[in-house]
C-alpha cells in the first residue's frame, strides 16, 4: 500500500521537464534520492529528509512532496516501532534517459 501511494504521487518527469525540456541542461545520468522518513504510531508523516541528494534540489522536493502527500500510511506494525515511531529509508531512482523510475525502501 506503501508503493502505491506513493506511486501515484510521484512525478519525477514533470518537475524534470518543467526544468529542463530539452535534457541539455542537468545531463541524463541517473538521479537517486533518499529519504529518512519517521512515521508516527497512526502511521502518519511525522519526519522527512533528505538522507542521500540526487544533487538536483527539484528533484529531492518531488520525493519529499510525494511522500508527504501518499500518506499517512496504514498504523506501523507495533513490532517495528520504536518509541511509538517507525523509521526507515525510502529511495526514489529516476532514470533521466529513459524516462523511467522506481523507488525502494532501502535497508538499514
Amino acid at each position: 500500500m506503501l508503493f502505491r501511494s506513493v506511486q501515484s504521487e510521484w512525478q519525477p518527469g514533470q518537475v524534470w521537464r518543467a526544468r529542463d525540456p530539452t535534457g541539455q541542461r542537468f545531463g541524463v545520468k541517473p538521479r537517486l534520492t533518499i529519504l529518512r522518513v519517521t512515521l508516527d504510531p497512526d502511521g502518519a508523516v511525522k519526519q522527512l529528509r533528505v538522507a542521500r541528494t540526487s544533487q538536483l534540489d527539484f528533484l529531492d522536493h518531488e520525493a519529499e512532496r510525494a511522500f508527504s502527500a501518499a500518506g499517512p500510511f496504514p498504523n506501523p506494525p507495533r513490532d517495528l516501532q520504536r518509541n511509538g515511531e517507525v523509521e526507515f529509508q525510502f529511495g526514489f531512482m529516476f532514470e533521466v534517459s529513459s524516462n523511467k523510475f522506481k523507488f525502494f525502501r532501502v535497508p538499514q
